[in-house]
């Protein structure tokens, strides 16, 4: 009865393999090359992906896991990188300027007086209520608003 591989043959492709393999740890050159500004930019400004249910543009924050899987590290090494960068902290400053640069948008344009006599507008509650929380309250009141412009 003859075996369909023989014993020898797989040994001698093992010993070869062994051979040219160093054991031990890995060499430094052989590591993953990772694009460092590329898995910071995604930890502290997220990527745009599209809401299915929606159709709107979002904001999407990768996991630590999802990045490792993507870029071909471990997870602790995206972690110690967020870490020594301090990528959640940039992430939460950036969040914070982009809503007051929001909000300032949004009391520029109540304050606007091109169209404030002949329209209407209607702020939303969560965003007036944020804008006089904040000290905008000057902003929102018509009679604050004529006595900036400097007249009455």
């Amino acid at each position: 009865m003859e075996l369909p591989y023989t014993l020898e043959g797989a040994d001698q492709d093992a010993s070869t393999e062994k051979s040219s393999r160093a054991r031990g740890r890995p060499r430094r050159a052989d590591a993953p090359i990772v694009p460092w500004d590329e898995v910071d930019r995604l930890l502290v400004f997220g990527e745009r992906v599209k809401d299915e249910a929606t159709g709107r543009d979002a904001v999407s924050f990768p996991s630590y896991t999802g990045l490792a899987e993507r870029y071909g590290v471990s997870k602790s090494r995206i972690w110690q990188y967020a870490k020594r960068a301090k990528c959640l902290r940039r992430r939460e400053e950036s969040r914070e300027r982009e809503q007051a640069r929001y909000e300032q948008k949004v009391v520029d344009f109540v304050i606007s007086p091109v169209e404030e006599d002949h329209v209407q507008m209607r702020i939303e509650p969560h965003v007036a209520g944020r804008a006089l929380h904040d000290g905008h309250r000057a902003a929102l009141d018509p009679a604050a608003r004529a006595s900036a412009r400097g007249g009455l």
